[in-house]
Parts: C-alpha cells; sequence; structure tokens
C-alpha cells in the first residue's frame, strides 16, 4: 500500500511540475504578444471602402460553437459586411438575411467520397444530395443547380481532397485555411500551439497569427489545377468558434471591389447576396491577412487579363 501511495504521489507531483511548465511557458510567450499591435501596416483613407467577409464559416447548425446570431455579433464586431455560412451537409439552409448589420449568404460544405466540398451562390435547390456521396456526382450537383464548387482545406491530413478528376472539375481552390493552421499547431504542440496559446491569452490575433505558416503543398496543387483550367483562390476561415470567430474574422478576411461590390451593400438581403456570391465566384475577389494590413486601394499592374 505504502508503494502505491509513493507511486502516486510522484505522479501528482510529476503533473504538478507539467502543469507549472506549461503556465510558465504560456506567460513567457504571453508578455511579449502584449506589446504587438495590428495592423503592422496602419490603415488608410480610401474611398470607395471594399466590401469585406469572412469565407466557410460554421455554426450551430453542424458543429460551430456560436449560433447564427453570435457569428454576426463577431463579424460586426471585426468589421465585417457578410459571412458565408457553410455547415456541414446543410443542404436546406435559410435564406440570406441581414443580422445585427451583417450580411449572412448560405452555403455548405458537403461530405463527399473524395473530401470535403464548398458549395454556394445556388441558383436552384440541390437535388439528389446524401452525406458521403460521391465527390464528382456532389461536383456535377451544385453545377446544376448554378452554384459555384471549391474544394475544403485540400491538402490538409485531415480530410484532403483525393481524387484528380473531380479536383480538376471544382471551380476553386482554399489556398489558405485557418482550420488547416490549426490542425498544423496540433501535430506540433510546443513549437507552435504552446506560443500560439500563450499569445492568445495576452492578444488574440497575436495567438491566431503565430498559427499562421504557410507551407507549400497547396499553393503547388493550386498551380496543378489552375494549368487546366482557372481556379479561383480563397482564403478560408473554417471558423467553428474555437479560436474566436472574432480573433479569425480580425485576422484574414475575403475583399470585394468597389467596382463589382458597391459599400454599403443594398439593404435587399437577396439583392446583396447575389452582388457578394457573384463576386466571389467572379474571380475579382482578393485574400487579405487584415493582421498585415487593409488591401483597400491594391492594385495589380503589368498582367494581361485575356492571358491571366
Amino acid at each position: 500500500m505504502s508503494r502505491l501511495r509513493k507511486g502516486a504521489g510522484k505522479a501528482v507531483q510529476a503533473l504538478a511540475g507539467l502543469i507549472l511548465l506549461v503556465l510558465g511557458l504560456c506567460g513567457f510567450f504571453a508578455l511579449p504578444a502584449s506589446y504587438a499591435t495590428y495592423p503592422v501596416v496602419p490603415p488608410k483613407e480610401v474611398a470607395p471602402r471594399w466590401v469585406r467577409g469572412a469565407f466557410h464559416v460554421h455554426t450551430t447548425r453542424s458543429d460551430g460553437r456560436g449560433s447564427p446570431l453570435a457569428v454576426a455579433r463577431a463579424a460586426k464586431a471585426a468589421g465585417l459586411d457578410f459571412v458565408l455560412l457553410t455547415d456541414h451537409n446543410d443542404f436546406t439552409p435559410p435564406a440570406p438575411t441581414w443580422v445585427d448589420g451583417v450580411l449572412l449568404v448560405p452555403g455548405v460544405e458537403i461530405s463527399t467520397s473524395a473530401g470535403h466540398l464548398i458549395a454556394f451562390g445556388m441558383e436552384r435547390p440541390l437535388e439528389g444530395m446524401q452525406r458521403w456521396m460521391p465527390s464528382g456526382d456532389a461536383v456535377r450537383a451544385v453545377h446544376a443547380a448554378g452554384g459555384t464548387t471549391v474544394l475544403a482545406h485540400p491538402v490538409q491530413r485531415h480530410n484532403p481532397w483525393t481524387d484528380s478528376e473531380s479536383a480538376s472539375q471544382a471551380k476553386g481552390f482554399e489556398l489558405y485555411s485557418a482550420d488547416t493552421f490549426f490542425r498544423h499547431a496540433m501535430r506540433n504542440p510546443m513549437s507552435r500551439l504552446l506560443p500560439a496559446v500563450g499569445a492568445y491569452l495576452a492578444n488574440p490575433m497575436h495567438g491566431v497569427m503565430v498559427l499562421v505558416a504557410p507551407e507549400p503543398e497547396p499553393g503547388e496543387r493550386f498551380m496543378e489545377l489552375a494549368r487546366e483550367q482557372p481556379q479561383l483562390a480563397f482564403c478560408a476561415h473554417d471558423a467553428h468558434g474555437l479560436p474566436s470567430y472574432e480573433s479569425v474574422f480580425r485576422s484574414l478576411a475575403m475583399y470585394l471591389p468597389p467596382a463589382q461590390v458597391p459599400a454599403p451593400l443594398p439593404s435587399d438581403a437577396k439583392a446583396a447576396a447575389a452582388l457578394v456570391t457573384g463576386a466571389l465566384r467572379g474571380g475579382g475577389a482578393l485574400c487579405s491577412f487584415r493582421a498585415l494590413g487593409e488591401p483597400e486601394g491594391f492594385a495589380l499592374e503589368g498582367v494581361d487579363p485575356e492571358r491571366r
């Protein structure tokens, strides 16, 4: 009995020591984070203003932590104009609506045999949909409904896209994914996750940015697909509420040029959603890490639009 007590005591001491070490390291990373200020490049007064929003967001309609109202309030606090909701296999999402000054645009993340597929902008109801349907069937069903398809987190270890044929048929590609950054950090707890957690406690935006570590695979795969046909590139929040919606919304966003979408958006939710989805599918939207700077006034010169 005494040996068991001694063994249990040593285990408790070891656990307590580990907890103290983790707390100490979190404090070590929290201190410098408290001095970080964002955006890195101060914003300029540029007119007309660009409409900005979040792409690929989950709510309590699937596995998100927040209700649509909570998501809208977080987006408003972060200065966003719209949120494209993509709850898992939500084949009958609600109509576009304004909630607390933020436009909620319906979409869906479809589970297929080859991975997850984002669909938005459907002009007609999706037909024949089911969980874990063949990837090619899912892509064709979305296109038949007048929608746009985007490969979700296509190269991450958790639910990557595995079918080349249907990948080449999809219209878009998540080049950056906040959820992928988080999952990569989970696989590197000491070098990436712990510094991010410590920084997040003092400065949530800095904590999220510590997670950002782009890797070459998404860009390489994107360019491979783009050689076959032009691909739309997206910044995906893939937000579930952890890290908080607001901190992720403040860190990156999709921006719609004023030549395509005026600000403010129309008060009619359906008309406003049509403008947003039209710009996202039209290839003119920009992906920006807001923590580094706002892209208003950005211009790309020396590129022949006909030859891309």
